[in-house]
């Protein structure tokens, strides 16, 4: 579809909380109170953009292409700009979610590069599957996790290394390798995003690479393993780690994220740690500063 704002088209930005297209026409000085529904916010979105057309420079876009493509034996979401990539970024979704489920962001991020870098996200279909189009890294039960949150005791889930994680990472882990190998992508040019479960993984899977990734987005995630983290964690000082987490996410819980922030920092991990006032999700300042760090990558 036609980008109508920051990279964004009219159906990514129905994919948006209400929240976040009203600050986006609050930041452009236009009234939003006589809209009702969300597409009244959303037309005002695109007829203030006609009304600048120079607020962006189409001319550095790239064209955005997305696929679905076995890679390695995993099904994939593959999100890219060019056919040969200087930059490769390995996306983990959460539990019970797909591929699919971030591939919209690695095509915003795509989108409105500037400058535009050489670069393909692959998002993997996690390796157990659930049900139709819904997957997970290893199983969860969920009813537990849910009263850990509730009753704010989560140093159980903290400590422990559930059923099926170390084979999950094993398995990974050795894709990732392949992956960065059939590319010919060094490990300071591949980048490791992970959502909730995914994000657990992506840091689990980054202190197993035989060299530090060139950033680590840990978005919603939690603490695993801690007394083995302790110990491999500060393989990775140094790294660059943008971390978000929500105040309103009652399936891990804020204070799940400040105890992970707490880790990376005493391991020495360079975190950008964003706050946000909503659940367990991906607003859209979160994947701006996502844009940022790839933008930054040298």
């Amino acid at each position: 579809g036609r980008r109508v704002t920051g990279g964004l088209t009219a159906s990514e930005l129905h994919a948006l909380p209400v929240r976040e297209l009203k600050q986006m026409l609050a930041d452009r000085g236009v009234d939003f109170y006589d809209c009702v529904e969300k597409g009244d916010l959303i037309r005002k979105i695109i007829n203030s953009e006609e009304a600048h057309p120079d607020t962006h420079n189409y001319e550095r876009v790239r064209e955005v292409r997305t696929r679905n493509e076995d890679v390695h034996g995993l099904q994939c979401v593959v999100v890219d700009n060019t056919d040969r990539p200087r930059y490769l970024a390995v996306v983990l979704h959460g539990y019970g979610a797909n591929a699919r489920d971030l591939s919209g962001i690695a095509t915003m991020i795509l989108r409105d590069m500037s400058p535009p870098k050489e670069m393909r996200f692959i998002l993997p279909n996690a390796v157990l599957p659930l049900g139709p189009q819904s997957f997970a890294w290893w199983p969860i039960d969920m009813m537990r996790l849910m009263t850990m949150a509730i009753s704010g005791h989560m140093d159980a889930l903290f400590k422990e290394t559930p059923d099926g994680f170390e084979g999950a990472r094993d398995r990974v882990l050795e894709w990732v390798r392949a992956v960065a190998a059939e590319h010919d992508i060094a490990p300071e040019r591949l980048v490791l995003v992970g959502f909730s479960q995914g994000a657990m993984l992506a840091l689990e899977i980054a202190q197993g690479l035989e060299a530090p990734p060139a950033f680590i987005g840990v978005l919603s995630g939690a603490v695993v393993r801690q007394e083995h983290w302790k110990v491999t964690l500060p393989k990775l000082r140094g790294v660059k780690v943008l971390q978000s987490h929500g105040t309103q996410d009652h399936i891990l819980p804020y204070f799940v994220g400040q105890h992970l922030k707490s880790m990376l920092s005493d391991a020495d991990l360079d975190v950008d740690f964003v706050r946000f006032e909503d659940g367990h999700t991906v607003p859209l300042p979160v994947i701006q500063k996502l844009r940022q760090m790839f933008c930054s990558l040298e």
